[in-house]
């Protein structure tokens, strides 16, 4: 079962988001999950207010400012006049937000831009950021209700502080009984610019393997060993060394291999598997800048050997020629 399919699993058996999100896993991936299924059991009506954000750049560091660029869509039949509108990021109090004055009229069926400069503090933890986008105004014409001035605000929009993506991937294997282990790896990665790939479609894993910069395999669960014995036998053949971790309580099912498994007590949560994968992928890139710097060294030899043939030959040539 893939991270997707036991998130909506869990909605479905009564779980909340909040649960989810405390368990491990993704914020984005629980939001996108249970929009879906909201959309498929009960289609909601289009909202009258309707905003969409883009942003200077995908990724923010703590520190940075965000500039940020909002759409704002008016679908109601009346006209909207907006006094203020601004955003409330998760790390500012519910009752504190990052206000514009506008004093603009939104008729229906039209859209205001606002856009708004969002600090960061210089302590923010990485990972996906909620945030509110909200609007202080009024509704006015012959099709606006109840007079109202209460601040309406969208739901959560996503807003990324991490390190940019490094263009190094990793190929996770896994055989777990939840995902949210993997989840947590993940996302923990992605904070760091090291994008994953969950191993999911057996047609696409020899290739997807081979493409990754680093493989590792988690096993907590006996149910899909074999596919992880799999997996773990292309990295070898690929020329990768796989990062193995398994549950202590597994060594007994495990193939017999010459390959150092790394044991764990699952129990005790995902913490210290994530802090073993980042150990190694530390190492295999202090290898592989190490591998990296003798090729260009390697390469600067063999032009100066080369330019100096070629300063020989030429002084050969001029000394044939007097």
């Amino acid at each position: 079962m893939g991270t997707e399919d036991e998130i909506a699993v869990r909605l479905q058996q009564g779980a909340t988001p909040r649960q989810l999100l405390a368990e491990g896993f993704r914020k984005s991936t629980i939001y996108k999950v249970a929009d879906a299924l909201k959309s498929r059991q009960s289609p909601a009506p289009k909202a009258l207010v309707s905003a969409t954000l883009t942003t200077d750049r995908d990724r923010y560091l703590p520190g940075q400012n965000a500039l940020l660029s909002f759409s704002i869509a008016n679908y109601a039949p009346a006209d909207l006049y907006v006094f203020q509108a601004g955003v409330r990021p998760e790390w500012l109090p519910p009752s504190d937000w990052i206000p514009d004055t506008q004093r603009r009229l939104v008729g229906s069926g039209d859209a205001l831009i606002v856009r708004l400069c969002v600090p960061m503090p210089d302590d923010l933890s990485l990972g996906e950021k909620d945030l509110f986008f909200g609007i202080q105004g009024q509704w006015v014409g012959p099709h606006a209700g109840a007079p109202t001035s209460e601040l309406m605000w969208t739901g959560p929009l996503p807003l990324f502080v991490q390190h940019a993506l490094n263009g190094d991937s990793v190929f996770i294997s896994a055989s777990v009984a939840s995902m949210s282990v993997i989840s947590q790896l993940e996302s923990t990665l992605d904070d760091y610019g090291i994008a994953t790939i969950i191993a999911g479609d057996a047609d696409l894993a020899a290739a997807q393997i081979d493409r990754a910069t680093y493989f590792a395999a988690i096993v907590s669960d006996l149910a899909s060993i074999p596919t992880v014995h799999q997996h773990v036998q292309r990295a070898q053949a690929s020329g990768k060394h796989p990062i193995l971790i398994r549950d202590a309580a597994l060594a007994y099912a495990m193939p017999p291999s010459d390959l150092s498994w790394v044991d764990l007590n699952f129990r005790l949560g995902a913490t210290a598997a994530i802090r073993f994968v980042f150990q190694e992928l530390d190492k295999l890139n202090q290898e592989r800048s190490l591998q990296q710097a003798a090729k260009r060294d390697e390469t600067l030899s063999r032009l100066l050997l080369a330019l100096g043939a070629v300063v020989v030959g030429v002084a050969i040539a001029k000394s044939g020629s007097k």
